[in-house]
C-alpha cells in the first residue's frame, strides 16, 4: 500500500524508529521503502539467507518479530526444552522414515513377519544403529516432554493469555505417550505383546462401551494381527500429523505471546512502545533470536544428539522372543511376566496397590480423569495473576506432591518387579529388610499387596506377613516346618493339594526357601 493509507497503518514513531531515506536532489523520488524494510535490522537484511527468503516466500513482518525478537543474552537451559523436543521429533521422523524401508507390517503381512524383519534388522549394524536411535529418542521424548511440562507449570505459563499453549502442550504430550505406546508393539517380541496387552486392558473399564472399545482398539478378542496393523497406522500416519499440526500452533502461539522468562526480563513498557520487527530500541543485555538465541539452541540440540547417539551405540534396543499369546511352558522356554512400558509403570504399580480396595472402574478411570480434567482446567482455575513461585505456594505445593508421588509409584513398580536375587546356598542369620524382602517384593507382592484380596495375605510389609490370611498366620515363630508361608512354597499345603506358590511364576528355589526357613526358625524378627 502507498501514499498515505500506508502511513497511517504503519506510524513511524518520532524517535528511536528508523529514519526515512531523504529524496534524491535531482530526478525522481525513489519510491518509499515498503513497512518490511523499514524494520528489517541491517545485520538481518543483508544476509543471504533473509533475502533468498524473502524473494520465494515473501517474508513479512511476523517472520520479522520472530527472527528478532529479543532474548536475554544468558537463558535458562531448562528454557530450552521446548527446542530439544522438536529436534527429538524430527530425530524420530527421520529414523522412522529409515525403519519402514525395512520393517514389514503390512495388511498382507503376519506378525510374525514383522518380528522377523526387526530381527533383520537389529543384525545389520548400520540399520541397528537407527532402531536404536529410534527407541532411545522416544524414550528421551517422553522423558523431555514431561521436564517441559513441569517447567511450564513452575514458571506459571499457562496463565492468560497463554491458555492454548498450554493446552495443545498438553496435546503434544498425549500424542507422544500415544507414539511411544503404539510404537512398542511393532517389534512384535514378547515385551511389546504383553505390554500392549496389559495397557489395552485398562479399556475394558470404560462404563456401558468398555469391552467392545477394546475389541475396536485390538481388533479381535486378544491383541492380535489387526492390533499390529492398526497401531501401525496409528504410529506411522496420524499421531504425527497430529503432532506436527499442534507442534505448528504451539510454536506459533510461543511468537505471539513470547516465553514468560525473557518477557519478565525485558524493561518495563517494552512492548508498550515496542515495533514488531523493529531493533530501535533494542534492550540492553538482549540479543536478536537470529542468530545469537538459535546458535545456543543449536548447541543444546546437538549436545541432545550427541547423548542419544552414544546410548544407541553402546545399548541396542531389546528385543526379546518372538510373541506369544499362551506365555506358559512348554508353549515357550520360559515365560514372560506381561509388563507394562515402563512411564506406565507408576499406573500399574497404583492399580496393584488399590486393586481390590478400591473398584477396579474407579481406580481405572475416574483417578485418570480426574488428573486430566485438573490438567485441562488449570488456566482456568487459578486466577493468581502471578508467575512468581513465592506468590503461588498452594498451587505449586500441590504440583510438587502429585509430582513426588508420580515418581515415588513409578520406582516402586520399577522395583518390585525386578529379577529375586539369586541365591546359591541358604543364608544361615538371614535379615528380613536385607535378605528376605528383595524375595518377597518380586516373588510376592505383585498379586499380595495392601488390597484384600487373593486370601487377605499381604505381604508388602511386616506385619502383613505377620497377620495372614484367611489361612490362618502365615508362619509360626520358631516352627518354619508348620508354618503356612513355608509349606506354600514347598507346595505341601495339605489344605489345597497341588497349589504351589507364586502362581504363574517359577518357584522359588531350596536356597531362597531355606533362607526364609531360618529367618522364621529364628523368630522372624523384623532385623
Amino acid at each position: 500500500m502507498n501514499g498515505p493509507d500506508r502511513e497511517r497503518r504503519h506510524p513511524v514513531p518520532e524517535t528511536g524508529g528508523p529514519a526515512r531515506r531523504a529524496p534524491a536532489a535531482e530526478g525522481p523520488p525513489e519510491p518509499a521503502p515498503s513497512a518490511d524494510e523499514e524494520m528489517v535490522a541491517p545485520e538481518i537484511e543483508g544476509t543471504p539467507a533473509w533475502r533468498y527468503l524473502k524473494e520465494r516466500f515473501g517474508v513479512g513482518r511476523f517472520m520479522l518479530e520472530a527472527m528478532n525478537a529479543p532474548h536475554p543474552r544468558f537463558m535458562n537451559p531448562l528454557d530450552f526444552l521446548g527446542d530439544m523436543l522438536i529436534f527429538l521429533f524430527v530425530n524420530q521422523v527421520v529414523t522412522g522414515l529409515l525403519l519402514m524401508t525395512h520393517y514389514q507390517a503390512s495388511a498382507s503381512a503376519t506378525p510374525a513377519e514383522a518380528y522377523l524383519s526387526t530381527l533383520a534388522i537389529s543384525h545389520h549394524p548400520l540399520e541397528a544403529f537407527v532402531r536404536d536411535l529410534h527407541f532411545w529418542g522416544a524414550n528421551a521424548m517422553v522423558v523431555v516432554i514431561a521436564l517441559h511440562i513441569a517447567r511450564v507449570f513452575y514458571v506459571g505459563a499457562y496463565k492468560p493469555p497463554r491458555e492454548f499453549q498450554w493446552l495443545t502442550g498438553l496435546v503434544l504430550l498425549a500424542c507422544t505417550i500415544g507414539l511411544a505406546l503404539s510404537g512398542y508393539l511393532l517389534p512384535w517380541d514378547q515385551q511389546a505383546y504383553w505390554a500392549t496387552e496389559v495397557a489395552t486392558a485398562m479399556v475394558k473399564y470404560v462404563p456401558i462401551i468398555g469391552h467392545d472399545l477394546l475389541y475396536f482398539i485390538r481388533g479381535c478378542r486378544y491383541t492380535c494381527a489387526s492390533t499390529l496393523t492398526l497401531f501401525y497406522a496409528i504410529h506411522t500416519v496420524l499421531l504425527p500429523l497430529i503432532l506436527f499440526a499442534t507442534i505448528g500452533v504451539h510454536v506459533l502461539l510461543v511468537i505471539v505471546h513470547g516465553q514468560v522468562d525473557v518477557e519478565a526480563r525485558l524493561p518495563q513498557g517494552y512492548r508498550e512502545r515496542h515495533r514488531m520487527g523493529e531493533t530501535a530500541d533494542f534492550p540492553k543485555g538482549f540479543v536478536p533470536f537470529w542468530p545469537n538465541t538459535v546458535a545456543v539452541m543449536s548447541l543444546y540440540m546437538m549436545g541432545a544428539g550427541v547423548v542419544i547417539a552414544i546410548i544407541a551405540a553402546f545399548v541396542p534396543a531389546p528385543l526379546h522372543a518372538a510373541a506369544n499369546y499362551v506365555n506358559v511352558p512348554p508353549a515357550v522356554s520360559s515365560q514372560y511376566r506381561p509388563l507394562p512400558v515402563w512411564y506406565f509403570l507408576n499406573f500399574y504399580q497404583y492399580l496393584k496397590i488399590f486393586h481390590g480396595f478400591l473398584e477396579d472402574e474407579l481406580a481405572v478411570l475416574v483417578t485418570p480423569l480426574v488428573i486430566v480434567a485438573a490438567l485441562l482446567l488449570l488456566p482456568f482455575l487459578d486466577h493468581n495473576p502471578s508467575h512468581r513461585a513465592k506468590d503461588r505456594p498452594l498451587v505449586l505445593t500441590v504440583g510438587a506432591v502429585f509430582s513426588a508421588v508420580v515418581l515415588w509409584f513409578t520406582y516402586s513398580g520399577w522395583k518390585s518387579e525386578q529379577p529375586a536375587p539369586v541365591l546359591t546356598h541358604a543364608i544361615a542369620n538371614p535379615s528380613y529388610s536385607r535378605d528376605l524382602l528383595p524375595i518377597f517384593d518380586t516373588q510376592c507382592t505383585p498379586c499380595h499387596t495392601s488390597s484384600p484380596f487373593l486370601g487377605n495375605f499381604q505381604v508388602n510389609s511386616y506385619q502383613g506377613i505377620m497377620k495372614g490370611g484367611v489361612l490362618g498366620p502365615a508362619l509360626i515363630p520358631g516352627n518354619p516346618a508348620k508354618s503356612t508361608i513355608i509349606l506354600l512354597l514347598e507346595g505341601k499345603d495339605p489344605r489345597v493339594p497341588g497349589l504351589q506358590m507364586p502362581l504363574g511364576r517359577t518357584p522359588l528355589n531350596k536356597a531362597q526357601i531355606e533362607t526364609i526357613a531360618n529367618w522364621i526358625r529364628e523368630g522372624a524378627k523384623n532385623n
